[in-house]
């Protein structure tokens, strides 16, 4: 099991081979996010924006690298998924007003 950090969700993360999957998508608190990386399970940042990475770390209190990477997500993983609600303005370090992230929780079934 593996559990990854991103700043959005793609169709590409599914995995090859089989053609029905079920995605669940759950809606969840920072708190949840943050106990859940601070747990010892092999973590793998896929942000593809650099100040959307240091924001998430300055957030979560942890350290999430920017990564833009292909995933392929297997049955048990968990992908944690920082929504940005609003447009970050290059070289920000501040969540600002009028900005929201939510967090979502992706698995596959």
């Amino acid at each position: 099991m593996k559990v990854y950090i991103a700043n959005a969700f793609s169709l590409n993360m599914l995995p090859a081979g089989s053609k029905y999957y079920q995605v669940n998508v759950n809606e969840i608190s920072v708190d949840e996010v943050e106990v859940t990386l601070k747990n010892d399970f092999e973590v793998v940042s896929c942000v593809g924006h650099a100040d959307t990475a240091n924001l998430f770390s300055k957030l979560l209190d942890y350290p999430v690298a920017f990564n833009r990477v292909p995933v392929k997500l297997e049955a048990r993983d968990m992908l944690f998924v920082g929504q940005v609600n609003g447009r970050l303005p290059e070289g920000c370090t501040e969540l600002p007003e009028g900005v929201t992230i939510t967090w979502y929780l992706v698995t596959l079934s």
